[in-house]
């Protein structure tokens, strides 16, 4: 990479702005409702351009891989900010239109990484490593070329003007998000691409016990556990008794369930709270002994549960503090 960019220099190929792309995939059945292949997506406080592109499609409603590009940015620093900005903002905006995008991989900058392929210096060409994610690169060359494929055709979506005011919104709010609401953001949209209602039903529980904060129990029971743990000791020996006192131990804590109920709560309230425990008695079920319970109404429960935690995230990102 030191290689390339002193060849860089000693070209005066020195760059005079710098771009983001983000590479993004629908899941099937999902789509964005725009007949054209590229429109331009206007976002107050970015004066630079920003387009959202129809990949390997010639439509944006065809398309199940999208691209957001932002161009003429002064610094690669700035265009990364802004890009990881417009990230966050997808991945919520995405989150409250119950859309469901993959935003890829760690976010990577052209000066760190190893994403360049090939630099054809004689001919100004750049070819670049066709990240699933965001990626920032300088704009100084006549051609910039990312490599395609050529995904399967999506069936129904959401309005462009929804996709845009979204992202216009969270980019304006700016939010920090922590790593397990950021880690829940992710699950949640990944429950789209899951072929079995099964998987995304328990994908979809998941992301809220990835949020759950399992507190301790009082003081009163810990000294009883405590005490418990010791005549268990007493009683028995060796792997068993600390298998058994590891058991005990984790009893100190409220259970899952329960910390995820309480979240939900204090977010949504009382009647989400008890849809959601009807949920997760279905979950316990499935998991342990294989089987749904009450399976004539468990498709009805997926889409609920979805929407459900839809307005969880999203609470809680604009409430959460930032790290």
């Amino acid at each position: 990479m030191k290689d390339i960019l002193r060849r860089l220099v000693g070209k005066q190929y020195r760059a005079s702005s710098y771009g983001f792309r983000i590479r993004f995939n629908l899941p099937t059945g999902r789509q964005v409702n725009e007949p054209a292949k590229e429109v331009k997506i206007e976002v107050a406080g970015i004066k630079e351009d920003v387009l959202l592109k129809a990949y390997g499609a010639s439509t944006i409603k065809d398309a199940h891989i999208l691209l957001l590009i932002g161009t003429g940015f002064n610094t690669e620093e700035y265009a990364f900010q802004v890009g990881e900005r417009i990230r966050r903002a997808l991945l919520l905006t995405s989150t409250s239109l119950q859309l469901g995008v993959d935003v890829g991989m760690k976010p990577i900058k052209y000066g760190d990484n190893s994403s360049v392929i090939q630099f054809a210096e004689e001919q100004d060409i750049l070819l670049l490593e066709d990240i699933h994610g965001l990626c920032t690169y300088p704009e100084c060359y006549s051609n910039i070329s990312f490599g395609e494929v050529f995904p399967p055709n999506v069936v129904i979506g959401q309005p462009l003007d929804k996709l845009q005011k979204g992202i216009e919104r969270y980019y304006k709010l700016d939010l920090k998000l922590n790593r397990k609401l950021t880690l829940a953001l992710e699950l949640y949209n990944s429950s789209y691409y899951e072929a079995s209602l099964k998987a995304r039903f328990l994908t979809l529980i998941i992301a809220v016990e990835a949020l759950a904060d399992q507190k301790r129990l009082s003081n009163g029971l810990i000294q009883l556990l405590d005490e418990l743990i010791d005549l268990t000791k007493q009683k028995i020996s060796g792997t068993a008794a600390d298998s058994l006192a590891d058991r005990i131990g984790n009893l100190k804590r409220e259970s899952i369930s329960k910390s995820c109920s309480n979240l939900i709560e204090s977010y949504l309230g009382k009647e989400d709270t008890k849809f959601f425990k009807d949920c997760y008695e279905v979950r316990s079920c499935l998991m342990h002994n294989g089987i749904i319970k009450d399976p004539k109404d468990f498709g009805s429960k997926v889409p609920k549960l979805d929407k459900l935690i839809s307005k969880l995230l999203l609470s809680m990102a604009e409430s959460t503090p930032s790290p």
